[in-house]
């Protein structure tokens, strides 16, 4: 059975324990905000028999850190059981996973699409993107060395500029991040894998 493990206005944490030395973090993105007991791949985690904690936001605002700095403190006990943990999300989700990942202390991190930052002070000179979502809230957003941790796969298409220009910087804080093309996805990438 699922359980509501931290909540408060921008985000919903929800935890589904199952037999797995290994627990799946996933992070939803703008197409999959909180709405009840859902949370992004709870099906195929299911299948899978994946103890599994699912951060889902309500509203498009990037998982803020204040917000998620209450939340890991709350999962702290579940994040402590488990030798392996796997953090997975797309687009929003997939900033998230990557900039949690050493909050987190990530083993693995599957993020597919991400952005680095969409805090148009920190994009000096050029168009992040999503701009239409960006909240004060979220200033100071980018994703930097220290954030990061376990081994990395970040997804994107290589042609897709907005992505690649994203997964660039991204790839800036950590030698140890494998960039891996998916030709031909643009930024559909999550839908595509």
């Amino acid at each position: 059975m699922e359980s509501i493990l931290f909540e408060d206005d921008e985000l919903r944490v929800i935890w589904k324990p199952r037999r797995s030395d290994c627990l799946v973090i996933t992070f939803g993105n703008l197409n999959n905000l909180a709405n009840g007991m859902d949370y992004f791949a709870k099906a195929p985690l299911e299948k899978l028999g994946y103890s599994s904690i699912g951060f889902m936001n309500k509203h498009s605002h990037w998982f803020p850190a204040a917000s998620m700095q209450q939340a890991i403190a709350a999962i702290a006990t579940v994040l402590a059981q488990h030798p392996h943990k796997v953090i997975y999300g797309g687009s929003m989700g997939g900033y998230a996973a990557i900039k949690y990942s050493a909050a987190l202390q990530a083993t693995h991190v599957l993020a597919m699409c991400p952005q680095w930052s969409i805090d148009p002070d920190e994009c000096t000179g050029w168009n992040p993107g999503w701009q239409e979502h960006f909240a004060p809230v979220m200033r100071g957003m980018g994703i930097t060395h220290h954030d990061v941790a376990g081994q990395i796969y970040l997804f994107c298409d290589f042609h897709y500029a907005l992505d690649k220009r994203h997964a660039d910087h991204i790839a800036q804080t950590n030698a140890f991040i494998q960039l891996i093309n998916v030709p031909f996805a643009k930024h559909h990438v999550t839908t595509v894998l």
